[in-house]
């Protein structure tokens, strides 16, 4: 259409190298095309006959089949024919070559030689039969060649060759190895295997026949002949797959005529290698002698599963079974496998290869096998862990708590799951299987994670109770609990932790410090608890426990309450006072005797007369007008001088009545001539009369006694005295007696009776009293000696 004209022969020739039936069409289309034929006939015959000149020298079978079927009719049949006779010589090489191989006898071999030697090929000759390590066959032809005069490289090559082999048969003294390199460098491989083979290098003589000559037969036979594992491990690292075809015909040919479990092992090995699996089922059934399980490893090792599982299951190793099934990825046929070996090792490896493959379920069913035995649970448990699989790990730990089997470690490492990956399962696993846990570990565990209730229950169980106490202060928000803290306290053995609890409490629960003070009553120090309290600036928080512990009569407790008192209630202080007198009572008394309300003072003066500070006592109180108190204290000081100083203050003050009170209750103290001469003198006789009175009727008594005493003393004499007069006129009427048999015809003596006045015992019995003296009254007498007081 736009008028380009094609290089119709550039096409042709083209179309011929890849399509020949194409080629043929084409031809025919341009020969039939209008105006004639645009590539000359001639032109196209010779490209068709330049295939057929190709194909006689390199595939003389199919210009066989051109020249049979008549494809060409006009040729130039001289040509052709002289193409054709180069042809059939052409292939002699490998026509010796197989005579060679099917141990064809050499003189034979020669005779076909010469018969055809003007027409062979010299180099694929001398390839073939060096290949075999054959050369010395050609040395006649060779040097039927060079008489000729032949100048041929290959001819002269080969020549120098065979005398080389000659060489080497012959001699023994040189350096074998590097002789041998140096061969296979000038490509003389014949004679390289032979000085290898001569000096039992027999690796690097397998080694030529195999990737120099290329000859599998060779090198089997050779492999077979020496006997050697590291020859046969140079054939089967061949990467060859025609050396394993070759070897199994081999193989067979030699089994034939006689059965050694080498020919029998090898030859497993190379179905294999082939993948001729049928072959290798097939053959194990039958008689033989391989070593199966040999040929098993070997064939596992080198990754062929396929095989390998076939010999496995044949003789019943469920062990190797399962691994090669995993290797398969055949993970359902490797659990049946696993458990019909039912190993450790192996149920591992099922297990691990099918979490890696998450096969879950079946990893689960391999894990169930596993983990029953402690030794192993630890490493099932980081196989998962480290591939991030932790639910998945929880899930199977949980199917084991079931087990028959189960262990302490099953427990215990669940429950360390639960506190890594699923914190909200743990105090209910904690709680229900105390008992199963190996507690220390699972306690290092929360301390790891900050599970710090849990840690706490951990400790509790485990009588860890100072270190429960301790997580419980030290984590309060999450662990505290008010109930659980005080059962803890009363165990912990550390005393400190007690007085950290009273600083917790006051801190972080003041409203309940009274109530764990009460728990801790018997074990805390109180004076401790109390300077704590005074510090923090607390103390009427405690005043509940204070009151508590304060039957103790400690003094810290005793002042800290008589503080609060001071400030509160001086009923409660003064009873405070009577009921607990470990304190400072002084310090106490200089407190409050300038207090501004005046039963503060009282107390003052109450407790400088306790503390035996009477002068300070009397002092404050008749500074107060307490004119009672005053007198009280007078008395109980046994002191004369304080209360006649008292008598000369109420006269000062003009107090008549407290001064007559004051003689009644210092009655015992005052001094009669002191009081009768401040009575006179201060014109005070009329209230100084009814203790004038009283002290005479006590004085009148008082003599009485003695005059009855005196009486009774003389009675006494008197008796005695007559008595003894007895004694001495009765030692006059019995002069003849001696004095034993005088003290033996007495009476016994009775005891004399009581005198007048006398107990019934001894001479320690009080005085009757007299009667009164008549006309005068006796003043009743109050008890203790001492008056009773009127008002004032």
């Amino acid at each position: 259409m736009v008028g380009y004209t094609p290089e119709y022969l550039f096409l042709l020739q083209t179309i011929l190298r890849s399509d020949p039936q194409g080629a043929v069409n084409f031809a025919l289309m341009i020969s039939q095309m209008e105006g004639g034929c645009p590539v000359d006939y001639n032109t196209i015959t010779d490209l068709f006959l330049q295939v057929l000149e190709i194909n006689l020298v390199t595939f003389p079978n199919v210009a066989d089949a051109v020249l049979a079927n008549r494809m060409f009719s006009h040729y130039n049949r001289p040509h052709i024919a002289q193409l054709c006779e180069k042809a059939d010589p052409g292939n002699a090489p490998l026509v010796i070559g197989q005579l060679l191989d099917d141990e064809c006898p050499e003189d034979f071999i020669k005779g076909l030689i010469l018969s055809v030697r003007s027409l062979l090929p010299v180099e694929p000759l001398v390839e073939k039969c060096e290949k075999r390590n054959r050369l010395l066959l050609l040395t006649q032809f060779l040097e039927h060649l060079v008489s000729e005069g032949s100048q041929d490289v290959h001819v002269h090559d080969a020549l120098e060759s065979s005398r080389v082999m000659d060489y080497i048969n012959r001699l023994d003294n040189f350096d074998g190895p590097a002789v041998g390199e140096v061969a296979v460098e000038a490509k003389l491989y014949g004679e390289a295997f032979a000085i290898f083979k001569k000096f039992n290098l027999n690796v690097q003589a397998v080694k030529v026949l195999l990737d120099s000559i290329r000859s599998t037969d060779q090198a089997v036979e050779f492999a077979f002949h020496v006997k050697e594992d590291a020859v046969w491990s140079v054939i089967w690292a061949s990467e060859d797959a025609n050396v394993y075809n070759d070897l199994v015909r081999y193989l067979l040919m030699v089994r034939q005529k006689s059965k050694e479990p080498k020919v029998d092992s090898e030859l497993i090995y190379s179905y294999a290698k082939i993948d001729r699996l049928g072959d290798i089922e097939e053959f194990i059934l039958m008689p033989n002698v391989a070593n199966l399980q040999n040929i098993g490893d070997q064939l596992f090792d080198e990754a062929l599963y396929e095989a390998a599982k076939i010999i496995y299951g044949f003789i019943s190793n469920w062990a190797k079974m399962t691994c090669t099934l995993v290797m398969l990825k055949q993970f359902h046929s490797a659990v049946d496998a696993a458990r019909k070996a039912n190993s450790s090792n192996t149920w591992k490896e099922v297990c691990f290869a099918c979490v890696d493959a998450e096969e879950f379920r079946l990893a689960q069913i391999c894990g169930c096998n596993i983990i029953v035995q402690v030794d192993d649970l630890e490493e099932v448990s980081d196989y998962y862990q480290n591939r991030g699989r932790f639910n998945e790990l929880i899930s199977l730990v949980e199917s084991g708590l079931g087990l028959e089997r189960a262990h302490m470690g099953i427990f215990t490492g669940l429950g360390v799951l639960y506190a890594r990956y699923c914190p909200q399962k743990l105090m209910e696993h904690i709680k229900l299987f105390s008992t199963r846990l190996n507690i220390p570990k699972l306690i290092r565990a929360c301390d790891e994670q900050q599970h710090w209730k849990e840690l706490t229950y951990l400790y509790i169980q485990y009588d860890e109770f100072d270190n429960a106490a301790t997580t419980i202060m030290n984590h309060s928000p999450e662990a505290w609990d008010h109930m659980q803290f005080k059962d803890i306290a009363v165990k912990v053995a550390n005393v400190e932790l007690y007085y950290k609890a009273v600083h917790f409490y006051l801190q972080e629960h003041p409203d309940l410090i009274n109530d764990i003070l009460h728990v801790l009553s018997l074990r805390v120090d109180h004076t401790r608890v109390v300077s704590i309290m005074r510090k923090a600036g607390h103390l009427r928080l405690v005043k509940p426990y204070m009151l508590a512990v304060q039957g103790n009569n400690v003094a810290a407790v005793n002042e800290a309450m008589n503080e609060i008192y001071v400030e509160e209630d001086y009923d409660r202080l003064r009873k405070s006072l009577d009921l607990h007198d470990n304190f400072d009572q002084i310090g106490l008394a200089q407190k409050v005797e300038k207090h501004e309300l005046l039963e503060m003072r009282r107390v003052a003066a109450y407790i400088y007369k306790r503390a035996g500070r009477w002068k300070q006592s009397i002092a404050l109180s008749t500074k107060d007008n307490q004119y009672k108190d005053a007198m009280e204290t007078c008395s109980q000081s046994g002191e004369h001088e304080f209360s006649e100083e008292l008598l000369a203050y109420f006269i000062e003050q003009g107090k008549k009545e407290c001064f007559a009170s004051c003689l009644f209750v210092c009655y015992d103290l005052i001094r009669p001539e002191v009081v009768l001469e401040l009575a006179w003198m201060n014109n005070m006789v009329d209230f100084a009369f009814p203790y004038l009175l009283q002290f005479i009727r006590e004085y009148t008594s008082k003599v009485d006694e003695f005059v009855k005493d005196k009486f009774v003393s003389l009675s006494e004499v008197k008796a005695k005295e007559t008595e003894e007069k007895d004694m001495v006129a009765q030692q006059a009427l019995f002069p003849a007696l001696g004095n034993n048999m005088y003290a033996q015809l007495l009476p016994l003596a009775l005891p004399a009776p009581p005198m007048p006045g006398m107990g019934g015992s001894g001479m320690g019995g009080g005085f009757a009293p007299h009667p009164p003296m008549a006309g005068m009254a006796m003043l009743p007498m109050p008890p203790s000696g001492m008056p009773p007081m009127g008002t004032y």
